[in-house]
């Protein structure tokens, strides 16, 4: 396996490896509401209590996690940086914390940078909101009970995928400033949910195959020749039902979106989406999707940083991280500008599926 293709906390390893090797030490706060004793020691990596006493069971306790990581130099990320790199949105301080609540069932979260080089810190790891627009503004209570209308008008097929819909993309809001990535995931599913059942014509025999089209144009019996025709569209559908997943969502999105989305007062005056090419990015956002999920394909890392002058997609011809890169034809966008979407369409589905 290539060396930018293990995981940080293994490369770190055999970088720190060399006699040579030049690093930082970075000091962290890691919280559990697990009964945890001992200590770890492995290699540049250390692991233990930090404030001791006695805790009820659920009651948080601190430890601190001490890193030392191998300084790059000479630009070594952007020299070496690739598309098929590796590369998850975190560091070798998230693989440590993921790791070890696999390893002991429990949960561990990461906490502040406390110490660097040894001189005490104490600075987020946040620096300003991926999703600001969840924070802004008045939320007016009382316009609920026009929305529970809509709710108690729903026509009763849709009612429990609408609320399996609702409940991904509210799992969504809770994590999507900590786990953007697995945040877009639930959108992405929860778009899902509904469009899973929506309906496509037949395509015709020449898009699946243009020689079988071509023999079907030799019957010279025309009610049989429609009659093959029907059968294959229906056949491709059944066959090309996984394949077409994709498909169902960028449409479904397409059909409940509506010019409001697009002439919303929020919009940035830099960094806006053309509608021209939102069919597709939204087949940008579903491949990456099935990447991150059957292959482990990454996100670009700009969806974990908070955007600049709230932009709906970065603007940067290419990006790159620890070995790692992306072009702009591949970009998605900022998970706040997806996140609004997606409250859009399950609305407008809503809305136009009443009794």
């Amino acid at each position: 396996m290539k060396n930018n293709q293990k995981m940080f906390l293994i490369q770190n390893l055999d970088d720190l490896s060399e006699v040579s090797a030049k690093f930082n030490t970075r000091e962290y706060e890691i919280l559990t509401d697990a009964f945890v004793v001992g200590k770890l020691s492995f290699g540049p990596y250390d692991l233990s209590i930090w404030v001791f006493g006695v805790k009820r069971e659920g009651e948080n306790r601190k430890l601190c996690l001490r890193i030392k990581e191998k300084i790059l130099e000479n630009n070594e990320w952007a020299d070496t940086a690739t598309k098929d790199g590796y590369y998850h949105g975190g560091g070798i301080a998230e693989e440590i914390v993921a790791l070890s609540s696999l390893a002991l069932h429990g949960r561990f979260i990461l906490g502040p940078v406390v110490r660097y080089n040894d001189t005490p810190q104490m600075f987020s790891l946040r620096y300003g909101y991926i999703d600001e627009s969840l924070i802004k503004g008045k939320k007016e209570i009382s316009a609920l009970s026009q929305f529970f209308e809509l709710v108690k008008g729903l026509r009763v097929e849709y009612h429990l995928k609408f609320i399996l819909a609702v409940r991904l993309y509210h799992q969504a809001l809770l994590i999507i400033e900590d786990q953007p990535d697995i945040a877009y995931l639930n959108l992405v599913s929860s778009i899902e949910t509904l469009s899973q059942d929506y309906s496509f014509q037949g395509e015709a025999p020449s898009k699946i195959d243009e020689n079988l089209a071509n023999l079907i144009k030799t019957i010279e019996n025309e009610s049989l020749r429609n009659e093959i025709e029907v059968s294959l569209k229906e056949i491709h559908v059944i066959l090309k039902r996984d394949g077409r997943i994709g498909k169902r969502f960028v449409s479904f999105i397409i059909e409940y979106t509506d010019d409001s989305f697009w002439t919303r007062d929020d919009r940035p005056e830099n960094g806006k989406i053309d509608p021209s090419q939102f069919e597709n990015i939204l087949k940008r956002i579903y491949d990456q999707r099935s990447k991150y999920l059957h292959t482990g394909e990454p996100f670009q890392k700009s969806i974990y940083f908070s955007p600049v002058a709230n932009a709906e997609m970065d603007g940067a011809i290419r990006m790159m991280s620890k070995g790692k890169s992306w072009e702009q034809k591949d970009f998605i966008p900022y998970p706040h500008f997806f996140e609004k979407l997606v409250n859009h369409v399950l609305l407008n589905f809503l809305k136009q599926n009443q009794i």
